[in-house]
């Protein structure tokens, strides 16, 4: 009586499993996926309804449906000694051309690269930097100047200051570039 009940059991579970599957393939239940709320730059991909409905979808970038950010970018850190142009170490370029770094004046530095930072399309962020010695961060302000450049100053409580950028504490910025 134990197989009996046993055997039932089993074959009563393997009909409820087919029979969903089944159910799903007439396209009676719908399983919806949310969009991430916190990001909206993707979407969902499946390769067909079917593998949509078992769970065989993806979230891959929206802007090549496949792959890549929807924005251009410069990705660097910066170090600089006295007067000298920040030096770049770059991370990321996909702006199409070299960026130029220059100094501009005490605590003034320039990046430059021909129409590439388009007004309402360019957002920049940095990163503080530290001194050799420890002190509390110094402040960054980074912002687009034109079409062709960005400016970025260094300070400290008293003011405007160069060197701020080691080699110990480089600056990180990221420029990015919609479309």
């Amino acid at each position: 009586m134990k197989h009996t009940i046993l055997f039932l059991s089993i074959l009563f579970a393997v009909q409820i499993g087919t029979a969903q599957d089944t159910w799903n393939a007439c396209n009676s239940t719908v399983t919806i996926i949310p969009a991430p709320s916190y990001d909206s730059t993707f979407v969902l991909e499946a390769p067909s309804r079917a593998a949509l409905q078992k769970g065989m979808a993806n979230w891959v970038p929206a802007a090549s449906g496949g792959g890549g950010a929807s924005y251009l970018v410069y990705t660097a850190l910066l170090t600089q000694t006295g007067t000298d142009a920040p030096v770049a170490t770059v991370l990321e370029n996909t702006l199409g051309g070299t960026v130029v770094w220059s100094y501009n004046g005490t605590a003034d530095f320039r990046c430059t690269l021909t129409g590439a930072f388009p007004t309402g399309k360019t957002i920049i962020f940095t990163t503080s930097a530290m001194s050799d010695n420890g002190d509390p961060p110094h402040r960054i302000t980074c912002f687009r100047n034109n079409d062709n450049s960005v400016i970025l100053q260094t300070f400290d409580a008293n003011g405007g200051l160069d060197g701020v950028m080691s080699s110990t504490y480089p600056v990180g910025i990221e420029i990015r570039v919609y479309p």
